[in-house]
């Protein structure tokens, strides 16, 4: 039986915490090993966490300097075979995730990537995100394969850490490294493991594309979409910004484009979770 260890980073996160632990305690699988990583909340967060104290949550509660360096304490502290790391307003899908994921793992699989439901916290609906644009390096566009889809193991990722000058991609920055890694075994599923909340920092589009950017060109890679094209987007991207509008224009179109999503693609979100706050069910701290 694989150990696996699941680690999340909190920071102020009473209204969504309670969700997150007790989806992982309820898993039916019995070899998990879950670590908290707080940044010395000033809310109720350890008062919540300390509630569930009894069902062998490891946690610490210090100062650092960010989710990936948060992160990176749990690496240090993780005894299992392979990580998860799961947001502090996520939720593992079902309770037999766990027991799913260690069923499509073999002993030459260095990263197991599976898909994510992505909901929104407004509306109250999901939708999937799949892996399949990167199973094939020949044709992979470069698009991030979500991080609370994957599982790594330790001993990779006590080597291959993230880089914390990053604030919000330095999850792509290390999929692209064990990706384009010839000695890293990557295997895609399509099971769906978590419920990813889209209201949080990684939503911030601006600063997304432009870390993006800036680790394509550290780690010297090339997607077709970085090519003519993309130049001539990042062209009118600093005309725009230099006239202090492009903020509001990436406002606009994520706003339109959930707006079509929500009501063409998008279905109402249901689970199985004793506490959710989209279905707003269980005690939450609100």
């Amino acid at each position: 039986m694989y150990k696996i260890s699941i680690v999340t980073a909190t920071y102020n996160s009473e209204k969504t915490i309670e969700q997150t632990i007790t989806s992982v305690i309820r898993q039916d699988y019995n070899n998990i090993e879950y670590i908290v990583v707080d940044g010395k909340s000033t809310d109720d967060t350890m008062k919540i966490i300390g509630k569930y104290a009894g069902y062998g949550i490891k946690w610490i509660s210090e100062e650092d300097s960010g989710i990936y360096d948060a992160f990176n304490k749990g690496i240090d502290i993780s005894t299992g075979d392979y990580i998860y790391f799961l947001g502090s307003d996520d939720a593992l899908y079902s309770k037999s995730t766990i027991t799913n994921v260690v069923d499509n793992l073999e002993a030459n699989i260095d990263v197991l990537s599976a898909a994510v439901m992505v909901v929104d916290g407004k509306s109250g609906k999901q939708y999937p995100v799949f892996n399949s644009h990167a199973k094939s390096r020949e044709f992979f566009n470069g698009r991030m394969v979500p991080h609370q889809g994957m599982f790594c193991r330790t001993e990779l990722l006590k080597k291959n850490k993230f880089d914390t000058k990053y604030k919000i991609a330095a999850d792509y920055k290390l999929f692209l490294q064990l990706y384009f890694d010839d000695k890293v075994a990557i295997n895609f599923i399509e099971e769906i493991v978590a419920f990813y909340a889209d209201d949080g920092i990684s939503n911030d589009y601006e600063l997304c594309n432009y870390e993006n950017e800036m680790i394509c060109k550290e780690l010297n890679i090339s997607f077709a979409r970085y090519n003519f094209t993309n130049k001539f987007k990042n062209y009118v991207k600093c005309v725009l910004k230099g006239l202090r509008i492009l903020n509001f224009i990436f406002k606009i179109k994520k706003y339109i484009g959930k707006s079509i999503s929500r009501r063409f693609i998008w279905e109402k979100h249901t689970c199985d979770n004793e506490i959710c706050r989209w279905c707003r069910r269980g005690l939450l701290n609100q």
